[in-house]
């Protein structure tokens, strides 16, 4: 079991179009493995790198895959900063980050499907 690395509270496991992503219902932040949040919009995990990161300093919080202390990474493209394992284990995309990040790269229709998703998950869209 996967804890959530903002509250330490257990993380549970979602799917959507066959990729299980981990969500936290007391902070409502996503964990995604690396290469799902590439599935979940264009079918091909190597669409994350269309989100360029600059990583910076060292995040208080820890990867919830391995455990180790994850690096701050701003989104070029989107006015979030995100938490990314430094072993390339995924993202942690706190309440509201996943949405601005996949209006960068996401055509119209994909992210329709997402904000459905995501509201029908949690019952508003600022997830």
């Amino acid at each position: 079991m996967r804890i959530c690395p903002t509250c330490d509270k257990p993380l549970v496991a979602l799917e959507y179009r066959n990729v299980e992503v981990d969500w936290c219902p007391a902070c409502r932040g996503i964990w995604m493995d690396r290469g799902e949040l590439g599935v979940l919009l264009r079918g091909d995990p190597a669409a994350d790198a269309l989100i360029p990161l600059s990583v910076g300093a060292r995040s208080p919080r820890r990867c919830p895959a391995c455990g180790d202390w994850m690096r701050e990474a701003r989104a070029q493209q989107a006015p979030i900063t995100l938490d990314v394992c430094p072993h390339d284990h995924g993202w942690w995309f706190d309440e509201g980050e996943v949405k601005a990040v996949t209006r960068t790269i996401a055509d119209d229709r994909a992210l329709a499907q997402l904000t459905d998703f995501y509201e029908s998950l949690f019952g508003h869209p600022g997830t």
